[in-house]
């Protein structure tokens, strides 16, 4: 059956044996092996023993992303169309917030449902009587690619697991299953525990599967050709565009008929490289036909945009993808023989999951990585081992952090009344134990129950959010904003429907905005509406917004004294405004990003609150470092920013904490501050840090002193997600800074490196 649906499957890896039995003894398993070691396989296999010796089971399997969902169900649906005993494609059901009415009604009574963390937490969970069936049969849940359950989205989806549990308890179930895949996990079985509240859960580690060669190559474009004084050429240091060097090489590729598919950081760089490769398409060569085997694939695209998308990645019609890291999870594209990276991915295991899309099924494969201006490429092109060579690691899932917490206790006390005793079970280990977290967030009812409280109208669940926006408490102007084409005559087309936080950096009126390889002008932008006109136009430029975002405290809520010798510098916690203006744009030279003109704009204006932590600066510390303070208080706070999450345990520093990063161009006056909050899905992070807010200042003061560069580096002050490319940074004045601040002096000398 499994080499009828997939041809030269003839017999199971020993790491999918191993998992199967294990299985079959009724134990929860996590397989952690590498990427293409056919984990998937695992637990289909599983779906049809389970569905074989009771047809009535019900199976549960949960991605993160919706590409790898109908990744996963095609696949599935391959060998079910082969499988025995009544078993078809039919019975599997995708439940993911695309599908209508009448499509979600269907899915009740699916015996296999494909869904992610959002629609299981805002549909299913607090419609538990609709889904009653899932409730009372459920026998399997998959947990694939867990790895990226970490941090308070990790928190969010282990309230969400937990409460899944809950429910199934509830109603009579007492046999479900867990299994969970990743490639990239750094201790598989402890995480599978913190996300699900299960103990024991057995992991299969040692990969039996074959492997093709993977060649990894760092790339940087050839060097630019200047004048120099006397009239003769030079070469300069400075390097040709990577988005053109992208480009040439992906003609290459075309040209050979090498699969390729391109990771980008960014929508805008991935609809940048599209429109630049289909243009060359049609300059270049006599095959117009080539433009139809060239795709783009990115979040915001319409649901219908993205099935017809995915159903030419799947079915190998197309010869180059270029996506953003939608892709970098678990897609399964056999059928891709290089792996081409514009930038070096943010983080480790973003690299390491980019790269596992080349070489798969045995084959060899190309890993192509092309750096770009930026500092921190430039750093791993020239240490390419601190890239190659580094061993991944996993951060801890937040389940236990008051906020996450208190927020999924509400979700769970509106499905059914909250009893501490009965319910203690799923939330073992909770700090101070779940009747004082029920006493703190819920209303009780009775002697021994609580239930939600009414600030989380309608219901909870669609008060809280998982992921994107939940470190944010309130928002203006909170509708997206949908983008429309209003130059196809009859009708209009609505093409994307994008966040306010991000769409005012690309849909101000004047913007050149890509989609899909065509160009368009922006026309009109209502924000009160949430509506953007757009129209195809063909220009010689694009454009660059004029903005600025100012990060203020408007509520502490926490202050304490930094420094022991009470010289009264203080750190305070509490709630602040992020607000983001765009005053304007610059048309740029497509090629040399040369400023063609300046263009004025009404400011548009979005302001959003969360929480953060800032320091100050007292006036007397300022007075000695007058000459690039601004430059010195984003080094620091860059340094603080690499340096806090370590403290809470993660391993890999990573978190959304963002700060109010400097432009060299920017002129107006803004306080002497340290600050740091937490981004769209660090909800918490501040918090966590609190309590360790001097250890972590003083760590990150070691980093910049024992860091063995001059003048900054990814190690010390130079952060990935800097917003203004890490230009304006003074790793001496920071580290003179932070002295002043913990210690109270700093002698010229001190600090730097002997």
């Amino acid at each position: 059956m499994v080499s009828d649906a997939f041809p030269g499957t003839d017999q199971l890896y020993s790491h999918q044996s191993q998992a199967l039995r294990l299985l079959d003894k009724d134990e929860h398993v996590v397989l952690a092996t590498r990427t293409s070691s056919g984990k998937s396989l695992v637990y289909q296999i599983r779906c049809l023993q389970l569905l074989i010796h009771d047809p009535n089971s019900r199976i549960l399997c949960m991605f993160p992303t919706k590409a790898l969902a109908q990744d996963q169900a095609r696949s599935l649906r391959m060998l079910l169309s082969h499988a025995p005993f009544g078993l078809s494609a039919d019975d599997l059901f995708l439940y993911d917030g695309d599908q209508g009415t009448k499509a979600r009604r269907g899915a009740r009574s699916a015996r296999i449902l494909f869904t992610n963390p959002d629609a299981l937490h805002h549909g299913i969970l607090p419609n538990r009587k609709l889904w009653s069936i899932l409730l009372e049969s459920l026998r399997l849940v998959v947990l694939d690619e867990a790895h990226v359950y970490v941090g308070p989205f990790g928190g969010h989806v282990s309230g969400v697991i937990r409460r899944l549990r809950r429910l199934c308890f509830l109603h009579g179930n007492r046999q479900v299953q867990w299994i969970g895949c990743s490639a990239t996990i750094t201790h598989p079985s402890k995480h599978m525990e913190e996300l699900t509240g299960i103990e024991g859960i057995r992991e299969v580690r040692e990969d039996g599967s074959a492997h093709g060669i993977k060649e990894y190559v760092m790339w940087q474009g050839p060097r630019i050709q200047s004048r120099g004084s006397e009239g003769e050429m030079e070469m300069s240091s400075d390097r040709g565009s990577s988005l053109e060097e992208c480009t040439r090489l992906l003609m290459l590729m075309l040209h050979s008929r090498i699969r390729t598919i391109v990771f980008c950081r960014t929508r805008k760089h991935c609809e940048l490289l599209m429109k630049e490769t289909r243009d060359r398409i049609l300059r270049e060569t006599a095959d117009q036909s080539l433009v139809s085997k060239v795709i783009s694939y990115r979040g915001g695209y319409q649901a219908e945009e993205r099935r017809r998308i995915e159903a030419d990645m799947f079915s190998g019609a197309s010869m180059i993808v270029i996506s953003t890291s939608a892709l970098e999870i678990g897609v399964d594209l056999s059928h891709i023989d290089c792996v081409m990276m514009h930038g070096v991915p943010r983080d480790l295991t973003s690299f390491h999951q980019q790269a596992g899309r080349a070489g798969r099924s045995g084959r060899n494969g190309l890993v192509l990585v092309v750096g770009n201006a930026s500092s921190l490429d430039r750093y791993y092109l020239e240490h390419p081992g601190k890239l190659l060579d580094a061993e991944f690691a996993t951060d801890p899932v937040h389940w236990s952090d008051p906020m996450i917490l208190g927020e999924q206790l509400q979700c769970a006390a509106y499905e059914s009344f909250l009893d501490p005793h009965r319910d203690e079970v799923w939330w073992n280990g909770v700090p101070g134990g779940l009747e004082a977290m029920a006493k703190l967030y819920l209303r009780p009812v009775g002697s021994s129950a609580f239930t939600w409280t009414q600030t989380y109208d309608p219901y909870p669940a669609e008060q809280v959010q998982l992921r994107s926006g939940n470190g944010f408490h309130g928002k203006e102007g909170e509708k997206d904003w949908t983008v429309v084409d209003v130059g196809r005559g009859r009708g209009l087309r609505i093409l994307e429907v994008v966040e306010p936080c991000r769409g005012i950096y690309s849909l101000y009126p004047g913007a050149v905005w890509h989609y899909q390889g065509h160009t368009f002008l922006v026309e009109e932008l209502d924000v009160d509406k949430g509506w953007v006109g757009v129209r195809l136009a063909r220009v010689d430029y694009l454009t660059d917004p004029r903005d600025y975002t100012d990060v203020d405290p408007e509520d502490r809520m926490v202050s304490m004294t930094l420094d022991e010798a009470e010289r009264g510098t203080s750190v305070c916690y509490g709630r602040v405004c992020v607000k983001r203006t765009v005053f304007g744009y610059y048309k740029v030279h497509p090629k040399t990003r040369a400023i063609l003109d300046r263009v004025e704009l009404a400011a548009i204006t979005e302001r959003e609150w969360t929480e953060g932590l800032w320091i100050d600066i007292p006036g007397r510390y300022v007075e000695r470092i007058k000459e690039g303070m601004e430059a010195s208080i984003h080094a620091m706070c860059h340094a603080w920013m690499l340096q806090a999450p370590l403290a809470t345990g993660s391993t890999t520093g990573s978190a959304d904490l963002q700060t109010e990063c400097k432009h060299p161009a920017a002129t107006r006056f803004r306080p002497p501050r340290l600050i740091l909050y937490d981004g769209p899905s660090g909800k918490g992070w501040s918090a966590r840090i609190l309590p360790m807010v001097r250890e972590t200042l003083w760590g990150a003061l070691e980093r910049m002193e024992e860091c063995e560069c001059d003048m900054g580096c990814p190690k010390c002050v130079e952060h990935p997600r800097c917003s203004e490319q890490n230009r304006v940074l003074d790793k001496n004045g920071a580290i003179q800074l932070m002295n002043l601040l913990l210690r109270g002096h700093w002698e010229e000398g001190e600090g730097k490196r002997q």
